[in-house]
């Protein structure tokens, strides 16, 4: 049982990892959005919904939908810290904030509603202290990416992904779903890209995935939404649809303004 887990973990990884590096090559608006697609959140809560009942993945997707308006925060603190602070003392300026955000919204456990409501606001907020970091400067000079990084990382997000699913049982579906939005993703995307891109390069990249974060609500939402009713697995697959909806109508608007 469990070398199962770990492959299809391993396969996780290498998903996630393979968005991360393509969105370090890509633009703001498409690395972003690639960045914030549901592709460790997702497979994951498959895992969870294979191993438990609905209405437990459905308590874990509401508790991770209030524990990501944590990383509308994170998000800002990257975006802004970095040009300022570099790499490492950004990351640590902005781990900690994340993580004393989502332990309050854990402790306080807002409902479904009120939930969602946070969320956008808080994505409100990041998008407009974000916008500068998105101002066209030169063109970022890219490092070619050395051949242990992808690999690194998907072992790194594999990892996350099956000590979460194994320990699921434990923690209870409320810890769950905090662990299970730890931002591993973006958190890789960073490290990788700033040695690649530089920090302005990088926070301009951050910058377009806390747009691309509403569709990671939408996936979030419809899934605490609809498990009890449809079953997790169907829940999972309405998710997906409705991020990349988001994410379809996001470059459809921009093609239509260019």
């Amino acid at each position: 049982m469990i070398l199962p887990l770990l492959l299809k973990a391993l396969l996780t990884g290498g998903i996630v990892a393979a968005a991360a590096v393509g969105a370090a090559r890509l633009g703001p608006v498409w690395g972003g959005l690639i960045a914030t697609l549901p592709t460790s959140a997702a497979p994951a809560f498959i895992l969870l919904g294979l191993a438990h009942p609905p209405e437990f993945v459905a308590q874990a997707a509401a508790t991770g939908l209030a524990s990501n308006i944590a990383t509308a925060l994170y998000l800002f603190l990257l975006v802004r810290g970095l040009p300022r602070l570099g790499l490492w003392r950004g990351m640590a300026l902005a781990v900690p904030g994340w993580a004393v955000a989502a332990g309050l919204m854990t402790w306080l456990a807002p409902g479904y509603w009120m939930a969602l409501v946070l969320n956008v606001l808080a994505y409100g907020l990041a998008i407009q202290g974000t916008a500068p970091a998105l101002v066209e400067s030169a063109p970022v000079a890219l490092r070619p990416a050395a051949w242990w990084e992808l690999p690194l990382r998907a072992a790194l997000l594999g990892l996350v992904v099956a000590s979460v699913v194994s320990a699921a049982g434990g923690l209870g579906p409320m810890l769950t779903g905090f662990a299970t939005m730890f931002p591993v993703a973006l958190t890789s995307l960073t490290i990788a890209a700033v040695p690649r891109m530089g920090v302005q390069g990088t926070a301009r990249l951050l910058a377009g995935a806390t747009r691309g974060m509403l569709g990671f609500i939408a996936f979030m939402a419809v899934l605490a939404g609809l498990a009890p009713v449809l079953g997790a697995l169907p829940a999972v697959g309405c998710g997906l649809v409705a991020a990349l909806s988001w994410g379809a109508g996001v470059l459809l608007l921009r093609a239509r303004r260019a």
